[in-house]
C-alpha cells in the first residue's frame, strides 16, 4: 500500500492509501486511464486476448482525445502488454492493434538520432583527435542534422581528412536560418 494524492474536481487534494490495482479495479469501465493500463490488472493472457479490442475500443471511442495522443496511449497500452506477457510480441500486438511500427514511432527516432550522434562522436574523436572544445561544437551542430544526414554522415567521414571538410559537409545540410 502507499499514500497518493487525489484530485477531486475542485482541485483540492486529499492523500489516501490505496494500491494501483485496486484503485484500477474500482474505476467504470470507460475511464481511459483504466483501459490504457488495463494489462496491469489481467493476469492471464487469455483475458488479453479476449478482451484486447474492446479495451482498444474504448481508447479510440474519445473524441476529445487527439490522434497523437492516441496513438501514444495504444503504445504505451501495447509496451505493457509485452512486458507483461512474454509471449506476446510487439510486432503480434502491433498487428493486432493496427499501430505505426515501433521504429516509424517520434520516441524511437529521437533514440535513434541520439544513438547516431554519440556513434559519430566518438569515430570524430578517434579518427581526427580533435580538441574536446572542437568536439563539443561539432556535436551541437550534429544535433541539428536530420537521421537521415546523420546516417549519410557515417558513410562519408570515412573519407573526410580534415575539419574544413567535415564542416563544409554539415553545412550544405543544415537548416537555412533568416538573417536577422
Amino acid at each position: 500500500m502507499r499514500t497518493v494524492p487525489i484530485y477531486a474536481e475542485n482541485n483540492t487534494s486529499r492523500l489516501i492509501s490505496t494500491g494501483l490495482l485496486s484503485l484500477l479495479k474500482q474505476l467504470d469501465d470507460h475511464v481511459l486511464a483504466l483501459n490504457v493500463l488495463r494489462p496491469l490488472t489481467v493476469d492471464r493472457e487469455t483475458q488479453v486476448r479476449q478482451n484486447l479490442l474492446t479495451w482498444v475500443e474504448n481508447i479510440q471511442n474519445r473524441p476529445d482525445l487527439p490522434l497523437k495522443t492516441e496513438q501514444r496511449l495504444l503504445t504505451l497500452f501495447a509496451q505493457l502488454i509485452e512486458e507483461k506477457f512474454k509471449t506476446l510480441t510487439y510486432k503480434e500486438l502491433s498487428q493486432m492493434l493496427q499501430l505505426t511500427p515501433l521504429k516509424e514511432t517520434e520516441s524511437v527516432r529521437e533514440i535513434r538520432h541520439e544513438d547516431r550522434i554519440e556513434l559519430l562522436t566518438k569515430q570524430i574523436r578517434h579518427k581526427f583527435r580533435f580538441a574536446e572544445s572542437t568536439v563539443e561544437r561539432l556535436i551541437f551542430r550534429l544535433q541539428q542534422l536530420s537521421l537521415h544526414d546523420l546516417d549519410d554522415l557515417f558513410e562519408v567521414i570515412l573519407d573526410m581528412r580534415t575539419l574544413k571538410q567535415l564542416n563544409a559537409w554539415i553545412d550544405e545540410r543544415l537548416p537555412q536560418t533568416e538573417p536577422h
